[in-house]
Formats: C-alpha cells, structure tokens, sequence
C-alpha cells in the first residue's frame, strides 16, 4: 500500500475518489486545479491528510499552498504600461482553472486602474492550450486591424510559440511586439532574444506543502492553513518601450 498519493487534476472526479477511498487514509497531496468539491468533503469527512497545491478552495480550514497569480499578472502588465504599452493581449488556458481566470482578473485590473479599454479579442483562452494552438491564437491578435504591440503569455512554451508567430508575421521582438512569459524555465534564458518571464517558487511549493501534511500527520497545528507564495519578475529582453505607430 502507498505511504502517499499524488492526486492530479486531471484524473476523471469519480476516479479520484475511488483512489482516495481505497487507499483508506493515506496522506494525499492534490493539485487543485479542476477538482471537485466533492473530493475535498470526502478527504475531510474521511480524515484523510491531504494539501491542495495550486488555486486555493473557498473554505480557508483546508490546509493549502499556492501562489497569487492575480498579483503576479497585475504587475506585469504594470510594467507594460509603464513602457507605453496600452493595446495588451494574454493567452491563457481554460477559465474553468483558478489560475487562468485569476491571472486574467489580474490582467484586467491593471487595465482598469491605468484607464486603458480592454477589447474581448485581447483576452484568448483556451482548454487545450498546445503551442500550435497558442500560435493560432497569437497570430489572431496580431492580424487586427489595430494590433496589440504586447502579450502576456501562459507559460513559457506558449511564450516560445508567440515567438514564432511573430516572425511569421514579419514582427521583431521587442521591438514591434513586446513577449512576457510565466514560470521562468531554463528555455527563457536562452530564448531570443531572452524571455522576461514570471518566476514561482516552484521548490518552496512543494516543500512547504510537505511540512504542512507531515504536520498534520504528526498531529501538529501550523501557523496557517492557507499560504500564499510570491513570485518575481525576471527581466530580459523581450520587452521594450512601445513604438509611437503602435501607442
């Protein structure tokens, strides 16, 4: 029998459960994207230990570790206004994650706050986000008639794609199109020119949501149900000043 279980989003709801409820109670960690509520109130009726990592639930007595994507969004695209950037697109994946609708609520404040429009046709989701389909969906915004001179991107593949449609559309980047990537992977670095890329502590994800279950194996109460991690811009090359033509 496992002494711990990963629960991925992407196993079927009924599945879930019957590995949960085999299992008896063995400590699970589970990523909380697309879960349903019904797994978490058999987890907790059940008294089984369990951590969701990623997208925190409504009821703050689950224990949970995750980042603030809102936030990390609303700063970038700060710092895309603040270069002059006022036609801004993002890619992301399905609104039914946490993450994706977040970052976009994230992206919209930004907006609002800086007294820019936001135009339905800037804002792609997308459920089954593939770097062909992100392409599709960058060159989308890069064919309008007033086209966006930035993008925000999911992660750093679809960063890579948004890349390739740019050239393909005869597009320089940063200086005709302006790139922001997340998750700050090793391929950022040597992307060109470089990807200015959010960063999450990936490591401290893992590492807190591993005290937190060994706290409640163990019986012992933390600090704090839910934490909340921050993440870090790194600045490359692939944002400029937006051209004047573009403004």
């Amino acid at each position: 029998q496992p002494s711990a279980l990963l629960l991925e989003s992407h196993y079927h709801h009924l599945d879930t459960l019957n590995r949960v409820r085999e299992c008896g109670s063995i400590p699970a960690f589970m990523k909380a994207e697309g879960l349903n509520d019904g797994i978490i109130c058999t987890c907790v009726s059940e008294n089984i230990p369990f951590v969701l990592v990623g997208s925190y639930h409504e009821d703050e007595s689950v224990y949970q570790v995750d980042i603030n994507d809102q936030s990390a969004i609303f700063s970038v695209t700060n710092y895309l206004i603040g270069l002059g950037h006022k036609r801004i697109g993002i890619i992301t994946s399905s609104p039914e994650y946490t993450s994706a609708s977040d970052r976009v609520e994230g992206y919209c404040q930004a907006m609002r706050e800086a007294g820019l429009t936001v135009k339905n046709e800037w804002i792609q989701f997308c459920e089954n986000l593939t770097e062909a389909k992100a392409e599709q969906l960058a060159k989308h915004m890069l064919y309008l008639p007033n086209r966006v001179s930035a993008i925000i991107a999911f992660n750093d593949s679809v960063a890579m794609a948004i890349y390739k449609a740019s050239k393909d559309c005869g597009l320089s980047i940063p200086r005709d199109l302006s790139v922001v990537g997340f998750d700050d992977t090793t391929l950022a670095s040597y992307m060109s020119p470089p990807l200015t890329s959010v960063w999450q502590p990936s490591y401290e994800k893992g590492e807190k949501a591993m005290q937190m279950l060994i706290s409640q194996i163990e019986g012992r109460e933390t600090s704090g149900r839910r934490v909340e991690l921050n993440c870090i811009t790194m600045y490359r090359g692939s944002c400029a000043p937006c051209g004047e033509d573009l403004q």
